[in-house]
This record gives structure tokens, sequence and C-alpha cells, in this order.
């Protein structure tokens, strides 16, 4: 069975491989207590017999707005998209400068602007902070989640805390994600609430397509982010955690036929299982309350040699930064 939470996309998006509730496929032998979990696959388009990097590098251009943008400077991105474009490209200019960093844009920013993309295009989600903006606005240092955002689906608010990952090797990738959001869990979570309340507005509602009356919205998303209401939140917390990887088969292969017929589904299923027993493991060692109400969505995107990818991305964003 597909995810509760996935939303039907155009032709033009990446190709969805695989979508379903993981719970759907535990072994016999697989110990969880985790009430929900989901995993999406996807694919890039292959054009000519080939994998497209320009598609991969237009999709980070086009989303890069939705992490380095204001809440109003987004409205304005319909009149003015080159400027939204130009300005969303200069904060990420102005935080890579606080780094002290070589101006080149890192595996990490790509892997934050496609979270932010694919939350919007296939969770339809509404974002809550910006992050490239948030960080190039502030002297934080903290670093939180990799994006945070907010959903109407089925009836039932949720709140979005997202992990994202862009490395060679998908085993380190898993290993690097599971602890970077039980640490997250165990020491970062209250500071990431704390801006997540100070970042809502009634705007964010308006934004959602809703039943509800906007302000009965407002009001109960505000009381779940209250510091004092964590325990409550989790029954409404959402992870997903995208993991960008090269791999050998997406690298050899012609065409999205061919990658199924070469077992990527099982691959995936495979991935995502070992990731989720990691994860279970880790928030138990960290004794992390109610672990087992938050609904963990793992998002597998297989690319081709990521060395490639970053020129071909940062050969782009010469034209902005």
């Amino acid at each position: 069975m597909s995810c509760i939470y996935i939303n039907k996309l155009d032709k033009d998006s990446f190709d969805i491989l695989l979508d379903i509730k993981l719970m759907d496929i535990y072994p016999k032998n697989f110990e969880y207590d985790i009430k929900y979990s989901s995993l999406l696959g996807l694919s890039n388009k292959y054009i000519d017999g080939e994998w497209s990097i320009k598609k991969f590098c237009n999709f980070f251009k086009d989303k890069i707005v939705l992490s380095a943008l204001s809440t109003e400077e987004m409205e304005l991105i319909s009149d003015s998209p080159a400027t939204s474009l130009e300005n969303a490209f200069e904060n990420l200019r102005k935080v890579k400068a606080k780094d002290d960093s070589e101006g080149k844009i890192t595996d990490g920013e790509v892997g934050e602007i496609f979270l932010y993309g694919i939350m919007r295009e296939y969770y339809q989600a509404t974002v809550l902070v910006p992050k490239i903006f948030y960080k190039q606005n502030t002297n934080d240092t903290v670093k939180g989640g990799d994006s945070v955002h907010i959903t109407l689906s089925n009836n039932e608010v949720g709140v979005w805390f997202g992990e994202s990952k862009f490395y060679s090797d998908i085993n380190r990738a898993i290993d690097d994600s599971v602890k970077s959001i039980s640490d997250f869990l165990k020491n970062k979570i209250n500071k990431e609430i704390s801006i997540s309340y100070d970042s809502l507005r009634l705007e964010n509602i308006k934004k959602m397509l809703i039943e509800k009356p906007n302000e009965e919205l407002y009001n109960e998303l505000k009381y779940l982010l209250q510091k004092d209401n964590i325990d409550k939140l989790k029954q409404y917390m959402h992870i997903p955690i995208l993991i960008l990887y090269e791999c050998d088969i997406t690298k050899s292969s012609k065409s999205q036929e061919e990658l199924i017929k070469r077992y990527i589904n099982d691959i995936f299923k495979e991935k995502s299982l070992m990731l989720l027993k990691k994860q279970i493991t880790k928030l138990k060692e960290n004794n992390i309350f109610n672990y087992e109400s938050i609904k963990f969505h793992i998002i597998l995107f297989p690319c081709i040699d990521k060395d490639k990818i970053m020129d071909n991305i940062n050969d782009m964003a010469k034209n902005y930064i």
C-alpha cells in the first residue's frame, strides 16, 4: 500500500519507482515499535539513454527559493522570478561567507535544497522555517534539522523536521543519518521547536488547502510548538530522511525500465529496512521518549557520479554567486 501522505504529480516531476508503507514489508523477525514508516524511491529522467544531469541541476535551481527566501519574498516570485532567484543565491552566498567556505556549493546544501523541493512536490508541504534564509539572517550557529514544514493531510496536522544526505556511499549516508536524527531528538529539538514557534504566521496556514478555519489550525500549531508540549508534538511529528547517493546500477542503466529490471526496488527495500532498524536501535540507546509515535519517511534517490553532479551545479551557480 502506498504512503498516504504522497500526492499525485505532473509528468515533469521525478518519477516514483516505489511508494509503500514500510510496515507492509517488515520481515517476520523484524523487531520494531514505530507506528508508521514509509519508503519513497525516486528516479531522475533518462533522456537519449542518459541520466539527465541538466534536469537534476535545474531542480536545485528551481527549488533553492524554498529554503533561501522569506515568506514575504516568496509571495513576489510570480511577479519577479529572476530577481527572486538572484536573492535566493545571494542569501546562500551570505551563509557561505559566514562559514568561511571557498564559496562552492556543498553536497550538504544540495541535499537540503532537494529535500525542500521534494517536500513541496511530493507532500504538498508548506515551508515553516526556510533554513538558508534563517541562517543568513541570524548569528545562531546551532544546527537543527535540515528542513521544517507543516502539512494538513487526512485532516491531521503534521510538523516535519527533515534530514538529508548526499553521499557517494549509501551505507555511510544511512549511518550518518541515524546519528544526526538521534542527536537532533536528544539535543536539538527544543531549539528547533523554539525557532518554529517564532516562525509560525497565519500566512503559513493560508497557503494550506484546509477545511478548518485558519485561526483554529493556527492556534493548534501554536499549542504543539511550545516546548512544554513536546511529548504531545511527537504524535504529530514526521521525520523525512532524504538520501541521495551514487548507484552503480543507475550509472550503467540506459532507462528506468532497466533500473527496475535490475532490482533497484529490492535495493530500496533492503536499505530502508536497514536504516529503520539502526534508527530504532539508536533511539532506544539514547532513551528518546515516545519515539515510536514519530512517523518516519525514508526517501531514496540513486544518482550517477556525485563529483560530476557537484561540478555541474557549481558551474551553473557561477551565474549567481
